[in-house]
């Protein structure tokens, strides 16, 4: 039984870790008529294009639309690297 403890415990202990891993990194809720667009400073107000950039250290960029993500992340070389992918 001990030996089976010990060849265990290293997978548990590395799986431990990426389900922390992949704890609060995701995407957040979009507030529609109260959060700003992080690119153009417009308030997010339809439902049909707000969008989110979430990059690996954990910090939510909200968008009023496709283009103001995309003018942001090419206005502050954002590489893939990144950014991480929620879906």
């Amino acid at each position: 039984m001990r030996k089976l403890i010990l060849r265990i415990w290293p997978t548990i202990l590395v799986m431990s870790f990426a389900l922390v891993g992949c704890g609060a990194h995701g995407p957040a809720e979009i507030h529609y008529g109260q959060d700003q667009c992080e690119y153009c400073k417009m308030t997010i107000a339809d439902k049909s294009f707000g969008s989110e950039l979430v990059t690996v250290k954990g910090k939510v960029y909200k968008f009023d639309s496709i283009e103001c993500l995309a003018a942001y992340q090419s206005a502050n070389s954002l590489s893939s690297g990144q950014i991480r992918s929620c879906g």
